[in-house]
């Protein structure tokens, strides 16, 4: 887990707010988890009595491969969410996630992994999730993944959503590009060709490009997720 600067986020996330969000011009404090795993919200420690701002993006699925001619499919594109959590409803506890990158598809002939969910859950409640996108298929058609979507719970507000792109199918000798990621989420990897056999790395969190069409092809895995929080203390 690493914090960054409020500058920061000012940038990329206070931008992203609708101009009634309800928050002032200056958001002191942040963190941002980039690393797929759960984390417990109450070692966060925002104060008592305080709105929370949470931004989730899918993990990016990962470019399959083939045996044949037709290159490998590219994954999905994580999805983007951004809520306003209820201070009543944060103070009873729960685990943020990361999603996982999806797993490159082996060459030889293997699907893409499907990108992991970003989920915020509070009491045993999924109040908000980005989905990951679904890796890249492996059939002759060689279809790109789907792009992840968003879930949300009637307790929280929702401010913005996304869903995450689609990846591209695989083509002659050619690779499927991943899908991107939702809101301002990177493009996925180019998928490879015959003289580039390896889909490249999506960037957070587009899915990963497909294999070239031929059996030393390898897919490109995904990106992982992200979680952000953000608050003004009283």
């Amino acid at each position: 887990m690493s914090t960054e600067s409020y500058v920061y986020v000012n940038v990329e996330v206070y931008s992203s707010l609708p101009s009634n969000a309800g928050i002032g011009p200056v958001v002191p404090i942040s963190v941002s988890i980039t690393v797929a795993g759960s984390t417990d919200i109450t070692t966060l420690n925002v104060p008592a009595g305080v709105d929370v701002f949470v931004e989730l993006r899918g993990a990016g699925g990962g470019g399959s491969s083939v045996d044949d001619a037709i290159g490998g499919a590219g994954g999905g594109g994580g999805a983007y969410v951004l809520t306003r959590i209820p201070a009543d409803i944060w103070s009873l506890g729960g685990d943020l996630v990361v999603g996982a990158a999806g797993a490159a598809g082996a060459s030889g002939g293997a699907e893409g992994g499907d990108g992991g969910d970003s989920t915020l859950t509070i009491d045993a409640v999924l109040r908000s999730s980005a989905g990951g996108g679904d890796g890249g298929g492996m059939t002759a058609e060689s279809l790109g993944g789907a792009g992840g979507v968003v879930v949300t719970d009637g307790s929280v507000e929702l401010l913005s959503e996304e869903a995450g792109a689609a990846g591209g199918n695989g083509a002659v000798n050619l690779g499927g590009a991943g899908g991107r990621g939702g809101q301002w989420g990177g493009a996925g990897g180019a998928g490879g060709t015959d003289i580039a056999p390896n889909g490249v790395a999506g960037f957070a969190p587009g899915g990963g490009g497909g294999g070239s069409g031929t059996s030393a092809g390898t897919g490109g895995a995904g990106t992982v997720g992200r979680a952000v929080i953000w608050y003004t203390p009283i």
